[in-house]
């Protein structure tokens, strides 16, 4: 036969179309080889890829033929997402059996993980520093307005707060209230049952992640289901399994919102991020037995999820050998990484992993799982991190490496030109960790790894016995505080990643628990100045605020800072850096407040104008009073500042801090 009439028989055979079809195409191919005339050859040959084309556009609309396709695709992608896992030691369970077994060989060292939200961390973009701050935003009708304070330019970070400069939507007692400037409330999004933790604002659609705690199965026994109610007043064992939720709201109208969908997952929420049209969320689900790992049904193992936008939206179980495990500590935690697209009615990705993530971070191409690694006697931590690579909701494992010591928070990672800095705590212990009779100590370390999370470079020892307090990576520099009793804060020139050099260091009394860029010459510090406890240590005094110049990095000062209150003064801004507000046109930083003094509750927004020019933080005194709620964050919006409490929105003239309205938000209560 002639060879390219053979060629053309074998592209057919490789195309899944209708059989009849096919041998439709075949005969005629057939028939014509026989047929020597090259006219006659080329117009069969144009007639065999037109009646393909006709073929494959047939295939689109009868679904079925596209399914066989796609499905040929998904086998490729999930083989190779299993070879990635093998090449970090990680495994997929063959079945059921497998993961019981595994289950049960472990029973006896089960780390039992917290469902604590873990923080992701980004990086910051080197040429321009201000892309980290919650800065002001000019929209098409010149509206200035908060952003969340982001650590990665187009990577977006859930929060309680969000504005659009239109409107503000707050997550309060249980649901969302969405306010216009003036205060005027426009909707409320309230579910029965269900508890909101983050929203994401992306043009018409509203985000909004959190856990339901009836929607999940309770079982009595392995056979017998009931209530939350009746559990907490018959207080009988159960295993619960709690979801974790993401809908998406079309806010076209802003007095009707409409849920277009919903994604439910076992589990409790930890943490997300929206990267263009594109969420990614985790949830960390604690499996709970009550009975012996052999009377367990796969139902009681196995974690369940539902999509209303798949064509099964059913609740369904993961399968075994769908889910991953670590090869270290095992645990009864899963951990669940779910990607999507807020646009289309694509159905969600999900990965599945036996083993929890301590902390995480998020660069606009990749995501990083950081899992503590502990010794046998519990004194000594190591980390191993993984690498996830993010496309279009997909998340595949592109590596992993091991880290000497912990890191302190979501700071101590970053991305940055494709290498990955981390800058750990390493804990040496003399002694009996078990008698209680020991001595630790700490060393201070820096390690950069190329984009293959190859060792390239590092600083085996900045400091010994002093631990990692802050972190702040910008671009090719990298700024690190360590305290005992004093604070030195270190610059590290990081240029050349293959040899990071310190190149200053300052110190001054106190410590700095969140490093923040207020323009490329200035860093700000915010944490406690310290006092003598009388027992040959320090202890917290006053919350502090500093300013540190960095124009000259082998040579860093601190111009002038500011400290308030005293010890019990409590600002989540050391542990959360969305609570910073800052507005850099009018030279305003500030954070809430929260502080018992005696008798006497104070909350509200310590607020301070910086001023360069006289070195000095002013205090703009009146937005912390007395009472009436906590303050859970604050943002601007044009002219106006609103401090958002727990029970109170108040709303301040930007530029004469005068108190313009108050409005109360206990009618928004739950449902009962």
């Amino acid at each position: 036969m002639n060879k390219n009439i053979e060629n053309y028989k074998k592209a057919v055979e490789q195309i899944h179309v209708d059989k009849a079809l096919k041998e439709k195409v075949l005969e005629k191919v057939d028939n014509k080889e026989n047929q020597r005339k090259k006219v006659h050859y080329l117009r069969y040959v144009t007639a065999v890829a037109a009646l393909l084309t006709v073929a494959i556009v047939s295939v689109s609309f009868l679904n079925k033929p596209k399914e066989e396709i796609l499905s040929k695709t998904t086998v490729d992608v999930s083989l190779k997402k299993d070879e990635l896992l093998a090449n970090s030691n990680i495994k997929r369970f063959k079945n059921i059996q497998e993961l019981k077994d595994l289950l049960k060989e472990n029973e006896d060292k089960l780390v039992y993980s917290s469902s604590e939200g873990s923080i992701l961390q980004d990086e910051v973009k080197t040429n321009n520093v201000d892309s980290a701050v919650s800065e002001a935003t000019l929209s098409k009708n010149e509206v200035s307005y908060s952003k969340t304070n982001n650590q990665v330019e187009n990577v977006d970070e859930g929060d309680i707060v969000k504005t659009d400069g239109k409107y503000i939507y707050y997550v309060v007692n249980n649901g969302v209230s969405i306010y216009d400037t003036d205060l005027n409330l426009k909707s409320t999004i309230l579910e029965e049952n269900f508890s909101p933790f983050q929203i994401f604002i992306n043009e018409n659609k509203l985000v909004v992640m959190g856990n339901n705690y009836e929607g999940g199965s309770v079982i009595y026994n392995g056979t017998k289901e009931v209530t939350i109610d009746s559990v907490l007043k018959e207080d009988i064992e159960t295993s619960y399994k709690p979801k974790m939720i993401a809908r998406v709201y079309n806010i076209e109208n802003i007095e009707n919102p409409k849920l277009q969908r919903e994604i439910s997952i076992d589990g409790y929420y930890k943490e997300s991020r929206m990267i263009g049209n594109y969420v990614y969320f985790i949830s960390s689900y604690n499996l709970f037995f009550n009975r012996s790992i052999e009377e367990l049904k796969d139902e009681d193992i196995l974690p369940s999820y539902k999509d209303s936008c798949s064509k099964k939206p059913d609740e369904r179980l993961i399968d075994a050998n769908s889910i991953a495990y670590f090869d270290i500590d095992c645990d009864y935690n899963y951990s669940m990484i779910v990607g999507f697209n807020i646009n289309n009615n694509e159905e969600a990705k999900i990965e599945t992993f036996l083993g929890s993530g301590e902390n995480i971070y998020v660069s606009e191409n990749n995501m990083y799982i950081v899992r503590n690694v502990y010794e046998e006697d519990w004194a000594k931590r190591n980390s191993k991190i993984y690498k996830f690579n993010l496309k279009d909701g997909e998340i595949l494992l592109d590596g992993s490496c091991d880290v000497d010591g912990y890191i302190k928070n979501q700071f101590s990672i970053d991305e940055y030109n494709g290498n990955l800095r981390v800058a750990t705590t390493i804990s040496n212990v003399t002694g009996s960790w078990e008698t209680d009779d020991y001595y630790v100590t700490y060393t201070s370390k820096l390690t950069i790894f190329n984009e293959k999370l190859e060792k390239i470079g590092g600083i085996d020892s900045l400091i010994e016995d002093e631990e990692i307090y802050s972190v702040r990576f910008m671009g090719n520099t990298g700024y690190i505080v360590t305290f005992k009793e004093i604070d030195p804060l270190w610059i590290v020139d990081l240029s050349d990643p293959t040899n990071p050099v310190v190149k200053g260091e300052l110190e001054i009394p106190g410590y700095s628990s969140y490093l923040h860029p207020w323009d490329e010459n200035h860093i700000i510090g915010i944490g406690y100045s310290v006092k003598d406890n009388g027992r040959g240590g320090v202890t917290n005094d006053k919350l502090k605020i500093s300013m540190f110049d960095i124009s000259d990095i082998s040579n860093p000062k601190e111009v002038f800072n500011s400290n308030y209150g005293n010890r019990y003064v409590y600002a989540d801004i050391i542990y959360d850096h969305k609570e910073l507000f800052i507005n850099k046109e009018k030279n305003l930083i500030g954070f809430p407040v929260n502080w018992y003094n005696g008798s006497v509750n104070k909350t509200g927004l310590l607020l301070y104008r910086v001023d360069l020019e006289n070195n000095k933080f002013e205090e703009i005194s009146n937005m912390v009073g007395t009472g009436y709620g906590f303050v859970q964050r604050a943002i601007y919006i044009d002219d106006y500042i609103y401090n958002l409490f727990d029970k109170k929105i108040e709303q301040y003239n930007i530029d004469t801090f005068e108190l313009v309205k108050t409005v109360d938000l206990e009618e928004n209560k739950a449902l009962e």
